[in-house]
C-alpha cells in the first residue's frame, strides 16, 4: 500500500451536496405535511371543582377530628395526686432518691409553694374526718 499524503494528492470531492435554499424551505415543507387538527378542549365545570374541593375538606376534617381527640384524651396531663400515689405506692422509690435529685432552687420554690399557715392546716385536719391517718404517718 501507498501512503497516502492529502496535501499533495487532490482531494476527493464529497458524493453529497445540499440543495439551493433547502433550509430555508425546511421548515415550511414540515409544516404543509403535518395535518394540523385543533384539539378537543373539554372544559371542566367551575362549580364541579368547588363541589371536589368541599367533599375533599369534609373528608379531611371527618378524619382528623376523631384522631385530635383521641390524642387529646390519651394525652392528658397527670395531677398531683395521682403522681404522688405513684411515687408513694412504688416499692422501689424512696424519699431520700427523691430529695437527692432536687436542688437548692427547688426546694426553695418548694417552700414557697407550700406556705400554709399554721391556722389553714389545723382547720383542714379537724374538718377532715382521716385525721388518725395522717397522725399515723
Amino acid at each position: 500500500m501507498n501512503p497516502i499524503d492529502l496535501h499533495k494528492q487532490p482531494k476527493i470531492k464529497s458524493g453529497f451536496k445540499v440543495p439551493e435554499s433547502y433550509f430555508e424551505e425546511l421548515e415550511s415543507r414540515i409544516s404543509a405535511q403535518l395535518a394540523i387538527e385543533e384539539p378537543k378542549v373539554i372544559q371542566l365545570n367551575p362549580n364541579r371543582k368547588y363541589w371536589f374541593s368541599a367533599i375533599a375538606a369534609v373528608v379531611v376534617l371527618a378524619v382528623s377530628i376523631p384522631l385530635y381527640q383521641n390524642w387529646k384524651v390519651n394525652s392528658t396531663t397527670l395531677d398531683d395526686e395521682s403522681i404522688e400515689q405513684y411515687l408513694s405506692y412504688h416499692p422501689t422509690i424512696y424519699t431520700e432518691d427523691i430529695i437527692s435529685h432536687l436542688d437548692e432552687s427547688d426546694l426553695i420554690s418548694l417552700q414557697e409553694q407550700q406556705s400554709l399557715e399554721t391556722e389553714t392546716i389545723e382547720k383542714y385536719l379537724l374538718e377532715n374526718k382521716t385525721i388518725e391517718q395522717y397522725l399515723i404517718d
